[in-house]
């Protein structure tokens, strides 16, 4: 994976982050702000007033349209299962600035992204917090070149529990072969996972063509 993606661990957040100005937000996450590196917060306190809001929602619709609602909407359906489910345990694949292992969940999180973006978590966590929350596990792993299955355990993750997996618009920056070593995870059974087609659901409930389909276009 190249390490220009990095870039795109921000983008999802400050959408998040903006919505908070809403009189109703979609999503509800008091540190999404907060947790940005500074150049983040500074869009998003500029986005404070509603002219540069409406401004900043244009120019992401016009760039890619459905961009911006989809975002919140994904969020808040994975958030939605997340709390729903029994698991104690969630696993967030390309976790970028993602806080539900921040204390808004009541479960361990583990989270796994390219180092460069694990170094800036672990630092904006350490300036907020002044420790990493003790039910977060920060994961450094590049899908390209290192093993999800060893990688977790080696962070303590065990494999004898039900677990929650969130794969959020990860899958369009991977090799297929990348894909497909990733995904070790959905043949285990206890797995439930989160997916803008079919979130929460046992992979192993899955029809083959589901399975393939959801594994592509995370």
């Amino acid at each position: 994976m190249n390490t220009a993606v990095t870039g795109t661990a921000v983008g999802p957040m400050v959408i998040a982050a903006v919505d908070q100005f809403e009189e109703h937000p979609l999503v509800r996450d008091e540190l999404a702000v907060r947790i940005l590196p500074v150049s983040g917060r500074l869009a998003v306190a500029a986005a404070r007033w509603r002219p540069v809001r409406n401004a900043l929602v244009s120019a992401t619709e016009k760039k890619i349209p459905g961009l911006w609602a989809s975002m919140l909407c994904r969020k808040r359906y994975i958030d939605d299962r997340l709390d729903a489910t029994k698991s104690r345990t969630a696993v967030v694949l390309g976790a970028g600035f993602d806080t539900r292992g921040c204390g808004g969940w009541d479960g361990r999180v583990f989270e796994v992204d390219l180092p460069a973006n694990v170094e800036v978590k672990h630092d904006r966590l350490i300036a907020l917090f002044g420790s990493v929350p003790p039910r977060l596990t920060l994961v450094p792993v590049d899908f390209e070149e290192h093993s999800l299955a060893n990688a977790l355990a080696e962070s303590g993750y065990r494999d004898d529990e039900p677990v929650f997996f969130v794969w959020e618009a990860v899958t369009q920056y991977l090799t297929e072969d990348a894909v497909r070593a990733t995904s070790w995870h959905r043949h285990l059974p206890g797995v439930s996972w989160s997916s803008p087609f079919c979130a929460g659901i046992s992979s192993t409930a899955l029809p083959c063509s589901v399975q393939r389909q959801v594994t592509v276009s995370l």
